[in-house]
Formats: structure tokens, sequence, C-alpha cells
């Protein structure tokens, strides 16, 4: 869905990405969850929104400025998970809301041409940034505690980030 189009690579796009589980963990810790973290562990679930709006402006042949914010509600209800991430808080409900992206980038477009279209990428703020398939780097939050939503892992932004990127293909 685009909210506003130029058709000449400006837009302003909304964000909306909901996620829910349930789980189900008998015996979760061989039957010792209360031993092993402080509370039984049973039945929980976790539900998370990630809302926000991003968008880019076409500086005609010198690139393209972009921006995105986005926000995240995550909660868990029924009780604690089995990490016990949320057993010293409000076990019940831990929820939050928090801001995930907030970022202003640029893309260099066709100014560079014996470099390539977009060859040079410049961007800051809070932004996700990986490496590879993320199993090292690639998740700069926590979810969690106080926030709930352990398990669903929502939050991945790096905060004051400062990211450029050079690909000449």
């Amino acid at each position: 869905l685009t909210l506003w189009s130029d058709g000449q690579g400006s837009y302003l796009r909304p964000l909306l990405q909901l996620d829910s589980a349930v789980f189900w963990e008998h015996e979760a810790w061989l039957g010792e969850s209360n031993a092993n973290v402080g509370g039984h562990v049973d039945l929980w679930s976790e539900w998370g929104i990630e809302f926000g709006l991003d968008g880019a402006w076409s500086l005609a042949g010198y690139g393209t400025l972009r921006g995105a914010a986005s926000g995240i509600f995550t909660t868990s209800r029924f009780g604690p998970d089995p990490a016990g991430s949320n057993l010293d808080f409000d076990h019940e409900h831990p929820t939050e809301v928090t801001l995930e992206d907030a970022s202003v980038g640029w893309s260099s477009g066709n100014l560079f041409p014996e470099l390539g279209e977009d060859a040079l990428d410049l961007s800051v703020g809070s932004q996700e940034y990986a490496v590879g398939t993320r199993f090292l780097f690639g998740d700069g939050a926590t979810d969690g505690g106080r926030r709930g939503g352990y398990w669903l892992g929502m939050r991945r932004a790096f905060r004051m980030t400062a990211i450029a990127r050079l690909a000449t293909g």
C-alpha cells in the first residue's frame, strides 16, 4: 500500500506488522519450572504490533533521500515464559511501546555512474543492521522482561547508528 507516490521514485508508505503466538509447554524444565525459573510455566502468549511510515524523495540526478519511523508494542499474557524473562515484573501482562526505527538516509542513484547505481548509501539513526544471516550480528535490541514478547523478538534496531555502504557491483 502506498499513501503517496510521484511515479519517479518518491513515495510514502505505511508500515503495519502484526505478530502473535500462543505457547503450551507441558512439563517445562522436566516438570521443575518452579525450581528452575521461579514460577510455573505451562501456557503463555505473546502479541506484537509494529506501526510506522517510511518514505523516499527523489533528488533528480543527486540520488534519493529516505526516512523511516516506527514503534513497536509487545505484550505477554497468561503467565511466565519458560526462560523466566518476565518473572520479575508483572508477569501476567508485561507490556511496552518503544521507538524502533527513526532514521534518515541517502543513496547516490546515478550520481557516480562509474561506480554503478546506488553505489554509495549513507544512513543515520535508529535502524536495523545485519551481517550475513544475523547468526552472529544482527539484533540491536532486547525483548522480554517488562517489554514482553521475548520469543517473538520483534525489536532489532540498533540505536544511534551511522552506516556507510559502498557496493560497486
